[in-house]
């Protein structure tokens, strides 16, 4: 039972943060209502729908939400079930949170940023109501959302950024991580300057990013997560890129969001980001948003 209680305490610690759980109103129920879950069993079967604490919660009645269950008569036997299964049950709890944000967003959407990027990009995309363009240029996109976050008696400053790029796809080589990452670092330094002289985004090479092919909606992608901090000044956190082959335009298309909260848990805020990414959607050629 020690043994059982110890892994279930770990299994059971999934965080449950939001970055709109202290929002009034439909985005808060949403928020708590649905919920990853994953629980391990030793030797019994597991618990049903209506004994877990989140449907108790909800007077009995099962609500939405994913679920993995790891069953084993030891706990030896539960650490290899848990070691052959980690990647596919993590993978379940990562996209169950970045959707779950997405909607929370979807509920109050910024049409015309929406529309703008539309025009400018041919992406259909979801942005929170109070993102704002912060730098346009041809090649460049940036736009940022500035919140406010009270904690330790006092108010504290939190940003979420997007950027939109675009290059020519030429060659295969193009889909490396280190190409990606260079091509990031030299825009971000063109770009996104730090609030000291002197000072620009770029990425933390001294933790390298993770890098992971993957399928966006009918396209070859990449998907890079990785740290960023500004040269010559003190700033700095987690980024989430998604890269797609666009093939009907000839272009490599980079959508990607970085959060900054010093004195915050950052997963919340860079999940909500990836999930607002991952709703984008490439219009079609002949239904591209002609500009003005």
């Amino acid at each position: 039972h020690d043994e059982q209680a110890t892994v279930e305490s770990l299994l059971l610690s999934w965080p449950q943060h939001s970055a709109a759980l202290d929002t009034e109103g439909p985005s808060h129920r949403t928020a708590r209502c649905r919920r990853a879950a994953l629980s391990a069993h030793f030797g019994e079967a597991p618990p049903a729908c209506a004994n877990c604490d989140v449907c108790s919660a909800a007077g009995g009645a099962p609500v939405a939400q994913d679920s993995s269950v790891a069953k084993a008569r030891t706990a030896e036997a539960l650490a290899e079930v848990l070691a052959s299964r980690s990647g596919e049950m993590m993978s379940l709890l990562h996209a169950e949170e970045a959707q779950r944000f997405a909607d929370i967003v979807a509920l109050s959407p910024n049409e015309v940023l929406s529309r703008e990027v539309a025009q400018k990009w041919a992406i259909q995309g979801l942005y929170p109501k109070d993102a704002r363009k912060a730098k346009e240029m041809q090649e460049f996109w940036w736009m940022d959302r500035q919140l406010t976050r009270f904690k330790g008696g006092d108010n504290h400053d939190i940003q979420q950024g997007f950027f939109i790029h675009s290059e020519p796809y030429t060659s295969p080589d193009q889909l490396s991580l280190e190409h990606v990452l260079n091509r990031r670092d030299a825009l971000t330094k063109r770009y996104v300057p730090g609030p000291t002289p002197g000072s620009y985004m770029a990425t933390e090479r001294k933790y390298f990013p993770s890098y992971e092919e993957s399928e966006f909606k009918g396209n070859f992608a990449l998907e890079v997560r990785g740290l960023w901090k500004m040269e010559n000044d003190f700033m700095g956190g987690p980024f989430y890129s998604l890269t797609v082959v666009d093939e009907s335009r000839g272009r490599l298309l980079t959508m990607e969001g970085y959060a900054y909260a010093p004195y915050f848990d950052k997963r919340p805020y860079i999940r909500e980001l990836e999930g607002v990414i991952k709703q984008s959607t490439l219009l079609p050629v002949k239904d591209a948003v002609p500009g003005p």
